[in-house]
């Protein structure tokens, strides 16, 4: 592994995910706390920089702590949502023709990633999954289903899929 941490690129990467990396790479190279906004600065990259130094004026980026430079870059880059919308977007996502299923599931965890369901996440992605699936026949198995988890139910639609899929193949 590098000792270096790659720039941000803002229109490469959501900068949660930089984030996350930066921290992984903080903690491989065992970067003391007091230390860390010292490494976010030099290697946040130009126009992240930029935009830092912009957010913590009237002071200077060297002046905030490692949490006060996250909450700014946050700001910058991670725009407020709008759960309704975003809560919108999740209820009409279907599977999509050519979509495998292990693709839809995906992409419904994406989504939901900005839902603030909290408690509520598992039995909502179950019944996302099973509404959404492009399969009617898994959806009738699916329904029939009691005391069904996501995880089961991601399971036993990945599992028809293949089925489905190999009887195809057997058939040609």
């Amino acid at each position: 592994m590098s000792n270096t941490i790659s720039p941000h690129v803002p229109d490469q990467e959501p900068f949660k995910n930089y984030l996350d990396r930066l921290k992984a790479q903080l903690s491989v190279l065992k970067v003391k706390d007091d230390q860390r906004q010292k490494y976010l600065i030099a290697y946040i990259g130009p126009e992240a920089y930029s935009q830092l130094k912009d957010a913590c004026l009237p002071s200077h980026p060297t002046e905030s702590t490692f949490e006060d430079l996250v909450t700014y870059l946050d700001a910058i880059y991670s725009p407020r949502r709008l759960v309704v919308s975003d809560r919108f977007k999740f209820n009409q996502c279907c599977q999509s023709s050519g979509e495998s299923v292990q693709e839809f599931i995906t992409t419904l965890k994406k989504l939901a990633s900005h839902c603030d369901f909290d408690t509520f996440l598992d039995d909502t992605l179950r019944d996302r999954l099973i509404v959404g699936l492009a399969d009617e026949a898994c959806q009738r198995k699916l329904l029939g289903e009691s005391s069904l988890t996501f995880q089961k139910a991601c399971e036993k639609a990945l599992d028809s899929e293949l089925v489905r899929n190999q009887s195809n193949q057997i058939k040609k």
